[in-house]
């Protein structure tokens, strides 16, 4: 029986519709020495080609899953704001795909119970609980009772399901997809819920969604690390229009953990950045001390206050970057929800409380 198992956790994958991405020896190393790699597959693994919704849609080729396999990915999270963006159908290939690729999924289902169930895995008597939930209020279609949908980022939900699993396993691991797109700090309330599934058994939080690098904070043999930006995000285009993807959407971070029995041992953080379709390791000076940037304020009791201190630097960008009347063709209902936000997190510095589906919170493109 084993008394630890190594687990190596990837951020975002976006490989789109020609998945010809490959990966460094040493990045590929890091992942296929694991006992489990895990990565988010953000959107459907699908061949439809009508999205179900006007919002920015994304989907990969059937070939995706095959490449996830070969790089060393065991399991994915689909609890995303993307994973229904071609419905029902788009799902059900997806969930195909990745069968026949040997890869296990969990986020996603035909209702609530499905959607919401953990998945347990056995590594040599070992047994690893893992969670996935998407917060409602960046367009994710969230699972009920009768419908399809995703695993919804209820805090409430998140608590009492980590509690009831981590009677039951080694180990629990929960994966949240939340926050703001392009933020490099996580909200406040973030914080606030992490430490609620710590304090009821969770060994480790691991987050995405933001597409760039969080920071990570551990504590008495926990962690979280609130995102691990994207490992691989190919381009895309949001109705028609191309979006631009800054240095730090091509960076991530490949989170490599050693766990005990409901203790994270060590772990280590290694700095990935995508060149030329190839996912390489990254300097690790540079990264480090970034990383130390955005991890410092984490660990300060005025942590709200330094957010609205944030967002209000990244507010006088904006209305910088809108004066410019060059820039009003972009300007379009999402525009004036992501002003709104960040108005509220300038003031108050919480989120909507949201968990089912409503307008993007933040596009990449206002970062322009």
């Amino acid at each position: 029986m084993a008394d630890y198992i190594r687990l190596t956790f990837l951020g975002d994958i976006f490989l789109g519709p020609d998945p010809g991405a490959s990966l460094s020896p040493e990045v590929a190393g890091a992942i296929r020495t694991a006992d489990l790699g895990v990565a988010n597959q953000e959107g459907p693994i699908t061949r439809c080609d009508q999205p179900v919704a006007d919002k920015c849609s994304l989907r990969s080729h059937p070939d995706a899953a095959g490449v996830l396999r070969s790089w060393g990915v065991d399991i994915v999270t689909l609890a995303n704001n993307h994973m229904f963006d071609f419905g029902w159908e788009g799902f059900v290939q997806t969930r195909e795909a990745l069968q026949g690729a040997g890869i296990r999924y969990l986020g996603a289902g035909a209702n609530l119970a499905e959607a919401t169930a953990p998945l347990v895995v056995d590594v040599d008597g070992f047994a690893l609980g893992l969670l996935t939930y998407s917060w409602g209020f960046v367009q994710t279609t969230c699972a009920t009772d009768t419908t399809a949908g995703c695993a919804p980022l209820d805090p409430d939900l998140m608590v009492e399901s980590t509690r009831r699993l981590a009677e039951e396993v080694d180990a629990v691991v929960v994966q949240p997809h939340w926050g703001y797109c392009d933020y490099v700090y996580p909200l406040p309330e973030q914080l606030e819920l992490a430490q609620r599934l710590l304090a009821v058994g969770a060994t480790a939080v691991v987050g995405h969604h933001s597409h760039v690098v969080q920071g990570i904070v551990t504590d008495d043999g926990r962690l979280v690390a609130y995102s691990l930006g994207n490992f691989f995000f190919a381009d895309y285009a949001d109705r028609g229009r191309p979006v631009r993807q800054t240095r730090d959407n091509h960076e991530g971070l490949v989170l490599v953990v050693q766990l005990s029995r409901q203790r994270v041992e060590s772990f280590q953080a290694l700095p990935t950045v995508v060149r030329g379709g190839v996912v390489c390791a990254d300097d690790q000076i540079r990264r480090q001390r970034v990383l130390a940037r955005r991890t410092s304020p984490l660990l300060c009791d005025s942590y709200a206050r330094h957010w609205r201190r944030y967002v209000r630097w990244r507010m006088v960008g904006r209305m910088l970057y809108w004066a410019n009347v060059l820039n009003w063709g972009k300007i379009h209902r999402e525009t004036l929800v992501s002003g709104w936000l960040m108005l509220k997190g300038a003031i108050g510095g919480r989120a909507p409380s949201s968990t089912t589906s409503s307008p993007e919170a933040a596009k990449r493109r206002d970062d322009a």
